[in-house]
């Protein structure tokens, strides 16, 4: 990017002399604090599950989901969780006719689009998890306020009771897509199968346990990638170790074991409320009662890496109105995002934690189906599209939740969710100095992206020129790779984000501005979806990062004019 490309306003002039009264801060920041485990997000685009890898749709999401992409990496997450649910486009389906089983069909396309999947995931830096959840074994006919099942389990039905035969189809589906995974050039990345999610020994006499055994030792999942996520902690740990780990001679090894604390009142796990502010102590427990069950000490060079699978709560739904309930109730979304940051931050302190993962990125995924999922960050589109009209993802309505994680995994100490309910001006961000124009703090809950303020630039008078909003973006000493989003809303052109470069003396090495977008219409607005999806490879010797968004204003625009920002979010690996 040349020199002559950057506004006058944003070049190493201007901006570094109104700058430098704030250097010696941005040097005395430490960066992101150190985290025991890895911070995860469960991920599908958005009202999709694995039948996103069709050849139908893929093509059409992959630029979706490279957006999703770089804002999670921006969010700070370090791993993605993918869950395969069985089904006619995702591979193994139950033949129509009662009694004649299942057909595994794992097409090349579908496996050249988990390969390359993996790649986009695994070339920005993420773990990869994958979950295998049969529910064929799992879930039977029920009827609306009846205890129980109406019919046999679907399995059961489809191969009259033919464990073996249903087992053995299950196997070849989980191993054409470990095979399909394995052969990627980032396998690597893939740290591990969970052959089931939530097993418990609740289920028809324990048949889930013969199910993992039958997968551990037919399968393809290699090992030293073998995982399990259990639902009762420690009773189906002990059930996993008396029924599959101790039953064969060599012992089944397990290499990482999940269990969940999503959702209400998770008495399976022990959390008679599932996010008490001393969620920590509760975590720590189920570790140590789930290892005691497994016969292993956290010392144990042997033991399992242990991962919190899912965490999270939902916000309202009203099935009344299809719709989803929006910022009206400020409650529902603060008891959210209260639950996921006191599950963070539990978990950031718990080094025995090998991850942490929320459930999920966006509401209505994975589909919108009759228990509508609305655990997001973001809200989904409220209007159900027709049948077999396909998704059109509204990633630009996000919730108080987004902004905390910002916040919680920021770089350095910056006020990426641009203060309280109180705040006049944004702390920690500056503004412009070549326009007149005031900076202030926006306020009503209503009307903020997330939480309680945004920063607003104004302009009053009609004039040619850039104005911005900048911050120190913290520490990136050795790392290599930045990803940036931000939710803006304007009357203004060109909106973009604009990177500074500066060495460990404070020298400006380089600038580089986003791509630009002039947004129509008065709503916020989720920058990677709105321009494309970019990221930042950082100069050798970087060491610490401004970060500003600029827009542009012409004597054409109506005054006064506006530039609005909030939910910024900024990571580097």
């Amino acid at each position: 990017m040349t020199k002559a490309s950057i506004p006058t306003s944003l070049r190493c002039g201007a901006f570094a002399r109104y700058f430098r009264p704030f250097l010696m801060l941005l040097l005395l920041l430490s960066g992101s604090s150190s985290m025991a485990g890895t911070f995860g997000m469960h991920y599908w685009p958005q009202e999709y599950s694995c039948d996103a890898l069709t050849e139908t749709h893929w093509p059409r999401l992959k630029p979706i989901v490279e957006k999703d992409l770089d804002h999670l990496a921006s969010l700070g997450v370090g791993a993605i969780r993918l869950m395969f649910w069985p089904g006619a486009e995702c591979g193994y389906s139950l033949n129509p006719t009662a009694g004649t089983g299942g057909t595994v069909s794992v097409s090349e396309a579908y496996k050249n689009n988990l390969r390359e999947l993996i790649a986009l995931m695994g070339s920005r830096g993420f773990d990869i998890y994958i979950g295998l959840d049969n529910t064929y074994l799992k879930e039977c006919p029920r009827t609306p306020g009846v205890e129980g099942c109406t019919g046999p389990y679907y399995w059961d039905s489809a191969y009259s009771g033919n464990f073996e035969a249903f087992a053995e189809d299950s196997s070849n589906w989980v191993s054409a897509l470990a095979d399909a995974a394995e052969l990627s050039p980032f396998a690597h990345k893939v740290r591990f199968y969970d052959f089931i999610d939530e097993a418990s020994g609740s289920l028809r006499g324990g048949i889930v346990w013969q199910y993992i055994a039958y997968l551990y030792d037919h399968s393809t999942v290699p090992a030293g990638k073998r995982g399990v996520s259990l639902l009762h902690i420690p009773v189906d740990a002990a059930a996993l170790k008396a029924q599959v780990i101790d039953t064969r001679v060599p012992q089944r090894h397990f290499d990482f074991v999940t269990f969940n604390t999503i959702g209400g009142a998770n008495v399976n796990n022990g959390l008679s409320n599932p996010c008490p502010e001393d969620i920590g102590t509760s975590l720590q427990a189920r570790f140590d009662e789930l290892l005691a069950a497994l016969g292993k000490s956290a010392s144990s060079l042997t033991r399992p890496q242990v991962l919190l699978g899912s965490f999270g709560l939902p916000t309202p739904y009203d099935a009344t109105t299809n719709n989803q309930v929006h910022k009206s109730t400020q409650g529902h979304e603060d008891a959210q995002k209260e639950c996921a940051i006191w599950t963070i931050q539990a978990a950031k302190k718990q080094p025995q934690f090998f991850a942490y993962v929320y459930w999920m990125f966006t509401d209505f995924t994975p589909h919108r189906i009759a228990n509508h999922q609305t655990y997001g960050l973001i809200y989904a589109n409220p209007t159900p599209p027709a049948a077999g009209t396909p998704v059109t993802p509204d990633m630009h309505s996000p919730k108080a939740v987004l902004g905390a994680i910002a916040q919680e995994m920021a770089l350095g100490n910056v006020n990426f969710d641009m203060g309280n309910a109180s705040c006049t001006t944004p702390a920690n961000w500056w503004s412009t100095p070549d326009v007149t124009h005031t900076f202030s703090c926006g306020h009503t809950y209503w009307d903020t992206a997330t939480g309680d303020a945004y920063g607003r630039i104004t302009v009053l008078a009609p004039t040619e020129g850039t104005v911005w909003m900048a911050t120190q973006g913290g520490s990136v000493a050795g790392k290599t790779r930045l990803y940036v989003n931000f939710f803006f809303r304007s009357t203004l052109s060109s909106v973009r984000p604009e990177i500074h470069e500066y060495n460990s003396a404070g020298q400006l090495l380089l600038i580089t501005r986003g791509p630009a977008y002039t947004p129509t219409g008065w709503s916020w607005n989720n920058y990677l979806h709105r321009a494309e999806s970019w990221s930042l490879n950082l100069q050798p010797g970087t060491d610490h990062v401004i970060f500003a968004v600029a827009a542009d204003i012409h004597t054409s625009h109506s005054v006064p004019a506006y530039l609005d920002v909030d939910t910024v979010s900024l990571s580097a690996r």
